[in-house]
């Protein structure tokens, strides 16, 4: 596939940057503001909160339907579509007077979201195959940067006394936005492309583990279950956190809007400069290692965030939760990646779905259970266990590597 010419190069890169902070924006600004969403739903918070659950399911089936509309719609179409779509949905999110509507609309943002995120990647990709992991890096980059705008700019329009519709329709404008500047970008079609490649390729980090397998057996579908596990088991707790964390500041602990957006724009500030410090100790350590440390660090700063009483400890406890979080994604994704050197599309895409389904599960779980028993403590409590059992298959499956390591090293000493 020829890279795209150098004179659209710098615009397809802006839009894609772009791109991707909204999306990040559209995953983060409606968790501090469910309270006052709620009010204007007509509906109560666990209820409201629903639209959360709805948006990751939305995401799940754009990453499916991406592979599906590109083999039929032009990829510029379908990126120029979506992007559309995307800013009507939050325009009409906006104006929505009841739940169902609510509901809807966010479904209809995560599967722009799903659909916009491979389509940002596979252009990036695109842009220089020589550089392709370097621009890829620098796009997620600027997802971290939008993730900590979407809490801060909703909290801080609350705060100051306005209606939070505005910052949703604000948002819509800066879609729209893009959906013009994409008009006016060269948008060449490209052959079917594997989006879960690209998660790995802008997601993970360098593994020191050995490459244990490259075929199919019972031994390697039984490390790809452990692996799906633990990233099952660990995006439920983030999910968890992220979605809920911010309205229970709010109602148990007394936290204004503003300090719960803060916490949460500061949660992934955390986890962006954990990436990073995460990326450095792969250096020296085996990523296991380090992942094990995080699933501790995790459930002990999870769990006392919920439990401790004094409001300072909650918001440093939380923010450090996104710090333990910061390396466990794009680990088990380079863990799978390097186990299973032939088969890596296969099994991204299994691990990404499983992250995908965690996050789905969570928040519902700690909608229903606030719901059916009107205790967000509960369910947040749930949330940090989920951990606890990434901690422990984490450790089944460093055990198993390492059995396989010294059966392979005494098979070479044998052929030497």
């Amino acid at each position: 596939m020829s890279e795209y010419k150098t004179s659209y190069r710098k615009f397809i890169l802006a839009s894609g940057i772009y791109g991707m902070i909204l999306i990040a924006i559209n995953f983060t600004m409606a968790s501090p503001v469910l309270i006052e969403i709620s009010k204007s739903v007509k509906s109560t918070i666990a209820l409201t909160g629903m639209i959360l659950t709805f948006m990751a399911l939305g995401f799940i089936f754009g990453t499916v339907l991406n592979g599906i509309f590109t083999r039929f719609i032009k990829r510029k179409h379908l990126y120029r579509t979506v992007l559309f779509v995307q800013s009507l949905s939050f325009m009409i999110f906006a104006f929505s007077k009841n739940l169902v509507l609510s509901l809807i609309m966010f479904l209809m943002l995560g599967i722009c979201c799903g659909i916009l995120e491979v389509a940002i990647g596979t252009m990036m990709v695109e842009l220089s195959k020589k550089t392709a992991g370097l621009t890829l890096n620098l796009v997620h980059v600027f997802f971290g940067i939008g993730a900590i705008a979407g809490p801060a700019l909703s909290s801080q329009i609350v705060g100051h006394g306005f209606s939070w519709q505005i910052g949703f329709l604000f948002v819509s404008g800066l879609v729209f936005v893009n959906f013009i500047f994409s008009l006016f970008i060269k948008i060449p079609s490209a052959e079917e492309y594997d989006n879960r490649q690209l998660i790995l390729n802008s997601n993970a980090v360098k593994s020191s583990s050995p490459k244990i397998v490259s075929n199919f057996t019972k031994l390697t579908i039984g490390l790809i279950i452990l692996l799906s596990v633990i990233i099952f088991t660990n995006t439920a707790t983030e999910v968890g956190f992220t979605s809920w964390m911010p309205t229970f500041m709010r109602l148990n602990k007394g936290f204004s809007n503003v300090l719960a957006g803060q916490s949460l724009s500061l949660f992934w500030l955390a986890m962006l400069v954990g990436r990073l410090l995460v990326g450095l100790l792969s250096r020296w350590f085996k990523i296991e290692i380090i992942l094990i440390f995080l699933c501790i660090a995790c459930f002990i700063s999870a769990i006392s965030s919920v439990l401790v009483k004094n409001s300072a400890a909650v918001f440093v406890l939380f923010v450090f939760v996104g710090l333990t979080q910061s390396g466990m994604w794009p680990g088990v994704l380079a863990l799978g990646s390097n186990c299973f050197p032939k088969n890596v599309n296969l099994v991204i895409s299994v691990l990404s779905a499983a992250g995908g389904i965690g996050g789905l599960v969570s928040s519902f779980i700690v909608s229903l259970i606030y719901y059916r028993f009107d205790n967000l403590k509960s369910g947040l409590i749930i949330s940090s266990s989920y951990v606890l059992i990434a901690f422990i298959v984490l450790s089944i499956f460093s055990l198993i590597s390492n059995r396989e390591k010294g059966s392979e090293k005494a098979i070479m000493k044998l052929k030497k």
